[in-house]
């Protein structure tokens, strides 16, 4: 039985058996289909951002990084094997004889349009050389064979049409090319996989030179930072974790039907083997199960060739999986480490503006409790502005940024403020002025100052401008003009002077002269109009000498207390006794007043005081 079982096999015909070609259950959309979605997972891959850490991280993300090209090249090798598979199926072989019946009826019908051509070209030579009387007959074939011919070539081009779209690429004869193609032009979308060495888009410098996240020497601001890179690193790794599966398990059905037709030729040369070893020995020797196993040899070896690449990426995938999942758990890591860090430093930041904000109201109150006066008041609670806000820029700054960050941050605002420092030049020796003008001597409101020729008083002082009510007039006789006049603080660092009353005073020096006659006594004229002056010097007296003890007290210097004096001297016209005295500055007009009267009073009183010619008293400034 075994031995006809096996003589029926091998009656097989070998020209049937050498026709058959490779098996495979695969088709173009099925390739294609896988192809885009090995694309879209390396562009998955190259595009997450490559993050500094751990060296095993470093590692794996270098390892993830070559893997991906490796199997890029593998799904493509693939591919091509597979194209070369599909070009010798059954499908194309049928199509292949339907372009083969096409190119026939092109050659027939090239063939009757030459023949009609012929036929018609004799008819128009035997109407050249026939007599009148036969050429209308033939001139009515001659129609005849030229419609046909018409006919004949609109056939022709037809036939011409659909062999020529039948050999291109979407054509019967264009299966194998233009499957290739796509394929080809598929891999040209992606450069890198037909380099050696793949620069990737997104990582300029490699990871394993990038230097390792320090969440205990950042910032909130380089924390937050992490956090964000973080974050959305690990969604992008989360989603080619996804990815990965998916290609896996893609891999895994496009690789099981090539695996079944191994599997089946495998155990078709078993069978084929077993049964030459067991049958009887013929005569001649028959080669049927040799050339049997060169068969399926034959077709084993393209199959192989689409199955072996597709192995290795699924062993590279389930690799880079592994690689990728460390990658996921560093930046997990480092996600937690940011968060912890950014929460201590925020609240550390919080508790020290805190702190700086209590500091600033104790200040505060302590001013308004020890402090009466109110522009001193004012300039200690300015200058509690600026310490604040120093010391609250100092805390976010320190804060805010990492060692080195802030670093750099110092060095821009240095290359700034030397910038501002030129520009602003100007408003800077203004502010710097504003802080010596506020000083033990500087100026306060209600002094009467000159400046640049201007005098006036001072109605308020500012960071950067005095501004002060002009006075006009000439020697006592100055009033307020109604305007306001506006100086800028950096007219202390001129070279030109300006003047202020002395600390604590409000008065100024007038003095008052009289001309007696030659022959009057100057002893008994200097004490009369003396004593005159000092009983109108008497009601301000003590608004006068505790204006001078204020100044004492505020320059720490002890000077002779401010009295009326008297002097004597002789001019052309007589004697003349010339009298200084101290005046306060808001009454001096009032108390210039008096005196004069005064003086006229003592004078008319005492005959023998004759005055001389215009010698009347004349009050001026001293």
């Amino acid at each position: 039985m075994v031995h006809r079982v096996s003589s029926a096999f091998l009656l097989v015909p070998i020209s049937v058996l050498l026709l058959l070609p490779a098996a495979s259950t695969l088709d173009q959309t099925s390739v294609l289909r896988y192809l885009n979605q090995v694309i879209h997972w390396y562009r998955d891959v190259t595009s997450v951002e490559r993050s500094a850490g751990s060296p095993d991280t470093l590692i794996a993300q270098d390892s993830v990084a070559r893997n991906s090209k490796k199997i890029g090249q593998l799904a493509f090798d693939f591919a091509r094997a597979e194209a070369k598979i599909l070009g010798k199926s059954g499908q194309a072989g049928k199509e292949a004889a339907v372009a083969g019946n096409l190119t026939q009826a092109a050659a027939n019908a090239a063939g009757r349009v030459n023949r009609l051509q012929t036929q018609l070209d004799d008819i128009q030579r035997q109407i050249d050389r026939s007599p009148p009387a036969k050429r209308a007959q033939l001139a009515s074939q001659r129609n005849t064979l030229g419609a046909e011919l018409n006919l004949a070539k609109e056939y022709q081009a037809t036939v011409q049409n659909i062999l020529s779209f039948s050999a291109g690429p979407g054509g019967a004869n264009g299966v194998q090319a233009g499957f290739l193609g796509q394929v080809n032009e598929l891999n040209y979308s992606i450069p890198e996989l037909t380099t050696p060495n793949p620069v990737k888009a997104n990582a300029t410098v490699p990871a394993s030179k990038q230097q390792p996240f320090r969440p205990e020497s950042s910032g909130i601001v380089g924390l937050g930072e992490r956090l964000f890179t973080a974050f959305r690193s690990r969604q992008q790794v989360d989603s080619l974790i996804k990815d990965t599966n998916a290609l896996a398990q893609a891999t895994k059905q496009m690789e099981a039907p090539l695996r079944d037709s191994l599997n089946g030729l495998i155990e078709q040369g078993d069978q084929v083997a077993n049964a030459a070893l067991n049958a009887a020995p013929t005569t001649g020797g028959s080669t049927a199960p040799q050339d049997r196993l060169n068969q399926l040899a034959a077709q084993f070896k393209p199959l192989s060739a689409a199955a072996i690449p597709l192995g290795e990426a699924g062993i590279t995938l389930q690799a880079d999986l592994g690689n990728i999942e460390q990658w996921r758990n560093e930046l997990e890591q480092q996600y937690d480490a940011a968060l912890s860090y950014f929460v201590i430093r925020t609240v550390v930041l919080i508790i020290w503006i805190v702190i700086i904000l209590a500091l600033a109201e104790v200040w505060k109150r302590a001013t308004f409790r020890l402090v009466h006066e109110t522009r001193r008041r004012r300039h200690i609670l300015l200058l509690r502005r600026f310490v604040v806000g120093a010391f609250l820029t100092l805390a976010v700054g320190i804060s805010a940024f990492t060692t080195s960050g802030f670093g750099s941050l110092a060095t821009v605002a240095g290359l700034i403020t030397a910038g501002l420092a030129v520009a602003l030049q100007s408003i800077i020796l203004s502010v710097v002025a504003y802080f010596f003008l506020m000083g033990r001597y500087g100026i306060t409101v209600g002094d009467r100052i000159t400046v640049s020729n201007v005098t006036g008083e001072v109605v308020d002082m500012g960071l950067t401008r005095i501004y002060m009510l002009e006075m006009a007039g000439a020697g006592m006789d100055l009033h307020s003009t109604g305007r306001i006049v506006v100086v800028s603080n950096a007219m202390l660092f001129q070279p030109s002077a300006w003047f202020k009353q002395a600390p604590g005073t409000e008065y100024t020096w007038h003095a008052v002269s009289t001309t007696f006659d030659p022959g009057v006594g100057f002893e008994a004229a200097r004490d009369r109009l003396l004593s005159a002056l000092n009983a109108v010097y008497q009601q301000y007296r003590a608004a006068i000498e505790k204006q001078h003890a204020t100044f004492e007290r505020t320059t720490s210097l002890e000077t002779t207390p401010p009295r009326p004096a008297a002097r004597v001297r002789f001019n052309d016209n007589g004697l003349e006794i010339w009298i200084r005295y101290p005046v306060e500055i808001a009454n001096s007009a009032e108390t210039d007043d008096q005196i004069t009267r005064r003086l006229m009073e003592e004078i008319e009183k005492e005959p023998k005081l004759k005055l001389a010619p215009s010698g009347a008293p004349k009050i001026s400034a001293a």
